[in-house]
């Protein structure tokens, strides 16, 4: 017996979301036949019927609805390591060099603890060779790093 392919379910998705093989098809780019090629390949190694026609729209049988909630529960977590990846990939990384007024409080300021949500940890300094500047480690509020650079 062969095994239930995600490629498969896509196309059930996509007729069950259509109502129509020529909607599905034009959707997923492809013809027809390839669209009920694989709603019939899928039928028959479940071995059950997986759409009715109804007034002109197919629609999915009791298994097919069944078949199409799990298909979606898949559809979201492929979604989901997709945008893992994605997100991963494009981690902001680098220093930010900041000038201000001495002993100005920057670390408080939103334009620097708005990259906070962006990255892990942003080092950033002030360039104040003032003994009043502070220094906060990451993983402080807003896990920016601050310290006079002497520079």
């Amino acid at each position: 017996m062969q095994d239930l392919d995600w490629n498969d379910l896509r196309y059930v998705l996509c007729l069950s979301r259509t109502g129509r093989i020529a909607g599905a098809a034009r959707k997923l780019g492809v013809n027809e036949t390839t669209v009920a090629r694989r709603i019939a390949r899928v039928e028959g190694l479940l071995g059950v019927r997986m759409f009715e026609r109804d007034a002109g729209v197919l629609r999915p049988t009791d298994s097919g609805q069944i078949v199409v909630r799990r298909a979606e529960r898949i559809e979201l977590d492929v979604d989901a390591v997709k945008d893992g990846v994605t997100s991963a990939d494009s981690v902001a990384v680098g220093k930010v060099r900041v000038t201000g007024a001495v002993g100005a409080k920057l670390y408080s300021d939103p334009r620097i603890a708005g990259f906070a949500p962006i990255a892990n940890a942003v080092a950033a300094r002030t360039c104040s060779r003032s003994p009043q500047s502070q220094r906060h480690q990451p993983g402080s509020r807003h896990r920016v790093a601050y310290g006079a650079t002497g520079q």
